[in-house]
């Protein structure tokens, strides 16, 4: 009911708007279905909306209602469905704004469907259709058109600096090189004038640039060719053979020259050599004589030292031989032999253990009276030395008498000689007794 009014309205504008050319009309009605498809869509969701709520009341349900259990926890609302119609309500376009001729706008839309239009010819076809006379489509187009100015300056400002300093650059280093080269061309033109001058003093440039050759040949001028006969010519080639001959043997005489005291060095330094030679191998030869010497000689005293080991175990074996024959003749005499005799220990007679123990509680009682007087009388304490009486220690009870067997002579064994290796400082002793287990 409320779409009825608007659509009149937009009649009854319709009617009363001059008519246009067709370009303008199709513009229009291109222009005015693409603005509109918007509002289409609105009213699509808005008819929608409207044809949801009005069959709900047509199939009622019994809704089912959920009880919870005893100590539970209430769980909290869902809201999406609540946002889901909220979000619908915003975007819902139920009336078209007064003045706004949307037919107008389709076929306009229409019209530039497959045309090439710029923003400003769009905006001045579809600006009378709507409400606004197309405020908002022109400031959301400066806004572009600013923001995109800003993006472009933003970009292309810096590039254009990045140049110019590149190039700034460029120029600068070209014009100083440039600078370079003139200097170094200016030195060379003033090398050569000075050159041209010192050759020749009267030198006219002007001239020069106006007759060349003609001037060039007035300051320098050629010589003639000199008539030279035959015979004189064979004389001079004669005399140019005749000085080279003379060249040559000079030449040839002072390389032989040179040749023959290359030999004589030659010759010196062969015999040096030789000689060389000759004292290096003397030198061997004595250092050959001088170690077979001390070869013999370290020979020789290696054998004397092994002799001298030798003399020595054996006479070290024959003094211990002899020393334990004497001691045993000595030990084997029956003269000699000890008589055992029974020794009677004498005991000492000891205090009896009343006496001490009573003398020792006194001395310990007079001690501790002394300490206790001393440490009253003065802050100063000292302790006192006193020397207890100890019990003898209990001598020794007497061995008893036991059968000592007479020592057994004992006879040595004569043993071979050990042979000691090279390198040992001295031979193990041999043992000719017995000294029991271990």
């Amino acid at each position: 009911m409320s779409r009825r009014p608007a659509k009149a309205t937009s009649r009854e504008q319709v009617r009363k708007q001059p008519s246009l050319s067709k370009t303008q009309a199709s513009a229009r009605s291109s222009t005015s279905t693409r603005a509109g498809s918007k509002a289409s869509t609105a009213s699509k969701a808005s008819a929608s909306v409207k044809s949801s709520t009005s069959k709900a009341p047509d199939a009622p349900k019994a809704e089912k209602k959920f009880e919870l259990p005893a100590l539970s926890v209430m769980p909290k609302p869902k809201k999406t469905v609540s946002e889901l119609a909220r979000l619908k309500k915003k975007t819902i376009r139920r009336n078209a704004p007064p003045g706004e001729d949307l037919k107008c706008m389709k076929e306009i839309l229409k019209s530039i469907r497959n045309q090439k239009v710029t923003v400003h010819e769009f905006i001045s076809l579809i600006a009378p259709s709507t409400s606004d006379q197309g405020d908002v489509l022109r400031s959301v187009m400066q806004e572009d058109l600013n923001s995109f100015r800003t993006l472009a300056r933003k970009v292309y400002d810096t590039i254009t600096q990045d140049n110019s300093d590149v190039l700034l650059n460029q120029q600068m280093q070209l014009s100083e090189f440039y600078k370079e080269r003139k200097t170094l061309l200016d030195a060379k033109m003033m090398k050569f004038i000075e050159e041209i001058y010192a050759m020749a003093p009267k030198f006219d440039f002007d001239r020069y640039a106006a007759e060349k050759e003609h001037y060039l040949l007035e300051l320098f001028p050629i010589p003639l060719e000199l008539n030279i006969e035959p015979e004189e010519l064979e004389m001079m080639k004669r005399q140019a053979a005749y000085h080279r001959l003379q060249w040559l043997r000079s030449e040839g005489e002072r390389l032989n020259e040179e040749n023959n005291s290359l030999k004589k060095r030659l010759n010196q330094l062969k015999q040096q050599h030789k000689d060389e030679i000759g004292k290096m191998q003397q030198k061997e030869k004595a250092a050959e004589a001088k170690k077979d010497a001390l070869e013999a000689a370290e020979a020789e005293k290696v054998e004397t030292l092994e002799h001298l080991k030798e003399s020595l175990e054996q006479s070290i074996i024959n003094q211990e031989e002899s020393l334990r024959v004497d001691k045993d003749k000595v030990l084997l005499d029956p003269s000699k032999l000890k008589k055992v005799v029974k020794k009677k220990v004498v005991k000492k007679r000891r205090p009896p253990w009343v006496q001490e123990t009573a003398k020792e509680l006194e001395s310990r009682s007079l001690q501790e009276s002394q300490a206790s007087e001393m440490a009253t009388t003065s802050a100063e304490t000292s302790q006192a030395s006193t020397s207890t009486r100890r019990s003898s220690p209990r001598q020794p009870t007497p061995a008893e008498d036991v059968y000592v067997p007479p020592p057994r002579p004992t006879q040595v064994a004569p043993q071979a000689p050990t042979q000691q290796r090279y390198g040992r400082r001295a031979a193990q002793a041999p043992r000719d007794t017995w000294s029991g287990f271990r």
